[in-house]
């Protein structure tokens, strides 16, 4: 997932916990929200630090050795976006209680975790700190991802910006939007640049069904309109960035096409 995708993401969800007035939707939204940190591959990496000490941090908390005040939460200090430490263990906390709460049969045990998730919205400093955590949280996010934007934009990188059409290539721009309609070429690079390991081959096939809903897809004879789409586009990257051999394409009914993997390391 690009990082323009994450950020809208985070952002709803912290919009769907504000506006939500059930409890326990509440807590299923923050494990909604934490299950994508902790999966969605660049979030990973930005909070791998918090998710190491969760259980440092929190058993600081547990014992009194730490609180809420040591945080600037009830002071009102200027050092609370620095503590995402706390508040991604807070949050971590309600996820791990929520993994508990579906192997739950019991139906006595299940009315008594329902009635500890009320207790606990109601209590108003610890509403408050999750708010807080969604807005410490979110703001590390879009920090980090939109200073991320901004160096791919420089340099060597390679990126693909889907809403403008354009190819950005070691410095270079392919224009791949000729008229008011996407070329298939466009749906080929949105694509490629959508997948997560990039070092493997895409079927033609996989791009008719899964991007432009293809479903009838005949894979005897409409490899020919892939394959000439990557052609047309190795053939703009020649002109427009000097760049002859950025894809690795094939022929017939298994055809496929790939990024060369020389160029993988320049790609976000």
């Amino acid at each position: 997932m690009i990082n323009h995708q994450i950020i809208d993401k985070i952002n709803q969800t912290e919009k769907e916990f504000q506006s939500e007035s059930n409890c326990l939707n509440k807590m299923i939204i923050i494990h909604k929200y934490m299950d994508f940190l902790k999966t969605e591959k660049a979030l990973k990496a930005l909070f791998e630090e918090e998710n190491n000490k969760t259980a440092e941090t929190l058993n600081s908390m547990m014992t009194g050795s730490t609180t809420f005040a040591d945080f600037g939460i009830q002071t009102g200090k200027n050092n609370i976006d620095n503590n995402t430490i706390f508040f991604y263990t807070f949050l971590d906390a309600m996820y791990k209680t929520m993994e508990e709460y579906k192997t739950l049969t019991d139906k006595k045990e299940i009315a008594e975790f329902k009635e500890k998730v009320e207790l606990a919205f109601k209590d108003p400093a610890q509403d408050m700190v999750y708010n807080m955590s969604f807005t410490v949280l979110n703001k590390k996010i879009i920090n980090e991802l939109s200073t991320e934007d901004f160096i791919k934009r420089h340099k060597d990188n390679i990126y693909f910006d889907k809403e403008k059409s354009i190819l950005h290539i070691k410095g270079k721009q392919v224009k791949i939007k000729r008229k008011a309609d996407l070329p298939l070429e466009h749906y080929v690079l949105e694509y490629l640049f959508e997948q997560e390991d990039k070092d493997e081959e895409i079927y033609y096939k996989d791009i008719a069904e899964e991007k432009l809903k293809e479903l009838d897809y005949d894979s005897q004879k409409d490899w020919k309109k892939y394959y000439n789409a990557c052609e047309r586009l190795q053939n703009k990257i020649r002109t427009d960035a000097k760049i002859d051999d950025f894809l690795i394409f094939t022929t017939n009914k298994t055809g496929n096409v790939k990024i060369n993997k020389k160029y993988l390391k320049y790609i976000n």
